[in-house]
C-alpha cells in the first residue's frame, strides 16, 4: 500500500510527536516534515509540495494559521488540509469552518477519529468529526451568536479593537478615520452588550477575535 505523506503543523512539540507516532502505529505514513509553525513549513516548500496530507492546528501561538494558508495553497494546491482545534471561540471556530477545508477534528476526539479522518481526506473524501459537527450547531443555536449581532466590516473592527488598540491605532490600521472607529466602537459596544474597553476586550478574547498573545492593557 502507498504510503501516506503527511505533514503536520503544530506547535507543542510533544504533542506533535505523539499524534504522528500514534498515527504511524495505524495507517502506512511517510512524514513529510513537522513544523511548530505555519511560516515554518513556509521555509520547507519541498516538503510541502511532496505532503498529501497536512494537519494543521490552528491556534499555533501568537501566529494563526490562517496568516499562512493562502501560501500554503500556493505552494501545493493539491495538498488536503485537516484542522486540528481545541478552541471553544466561536468566532475563529467560524472561521476555520467558513474555509470549507477537507478536514475538520477537535482535539478531544479519539485517536480513531483523527486515524478515519486522514484515511478519508487521502482518499478524496471530506471528513468531520461528530464534536466538531455538535460544536457547530450548538454555537449556531446562541442567540448572541456574534454573527447575528455583528456585521462583517463590525467584525473585522472588533478584532482590531480588541487587541487593546486605541481608536487612532486601529484609524491608521484599517485605513479609516479615527471617528468612524469611534462610532463603530460605540456602536459594537452596545450590541455586544460591553460597558467599557477591557469588556470589549474580554469578549474579543472569550470569542476568539483575538489571542492573549496579541493584547494589551486597555484604556478605561
Amino acid at each position: 500500500m502507498t504510503p501516506i505523506r503527511l505533514l503536520i503543523i503544530e506547535d507543542q512539540q510533544l504533542v506533535q510527536q505523539s499524534i504522528v507516532s500514534a498515527l504511524r502505529e495505524r495507517l502506512p505514513l511517510e512524514l513529510a516534515g513537522a513544523y511548530l509553525s505555519g511560516r515554518a513549513a513556509l521555509t520547507a516548500p519541498e516538503a510541502l509540495r511532496q505532503a498529501d496530507v497536512a494537519l494543521i492546528d490552528i491556534c499555533l501561538g501568537e501566529e494563526q494559521i490562517f496568516e499562512s494558508l493562502p501560501e500554503i495553497r500556493r505552494i501545493n494546491p493539491s495538498l488536503k488540509l485537516i484542522w486540528m482545534t481545541a478552541v471553544q471561540a466561536e468566532f475563529l471556530f467560524a472561521r476555520a469552518l467558513e474555509l470549507n477545508l477537507e478536514g475538520f477534528v477537535h482535539k478531544n476526539d479519539p485517536i480513531a477519529v483523527l486515524v478515519t479522518a486522514v484515511e478519508r481526506v487521502s482518499a478524496g473524501h471530506r471528513f468531520m468529526s461528530a464534536s466538531v459537527l455538535e460544536m457547530d450547531a450548538r454555537f449556531r443555536r446562541q442567540s448572541d451568536h456574534f454573527k447575528k449581532l455583528l456585521s462583517p466590516r463590525e467584525q473585522e473592527i472588533l478584532g482590531v479593537l480588541g487587541q487593546g488598540l486605541a481608536n487612532e491605532e486601529a484609524a491608521a490600521l484599517l485605513g479609516l478615520s479615527a471617528g468612524t472607529i469611534q462610532a463603530h466602537r460605540r456602536n459594537i459596544m452596545a450590541r455586544i452588550g460591553a460597558h467599557s474597553a477591557a469588556e470589549l476586550q474580554t469578549y474579543a478574547l472569550q470569542r476568539g477575535f483575538t489571542t492573549p498573545e496579541r493584547l494589551r492593557t486597555p484604556e478605561a
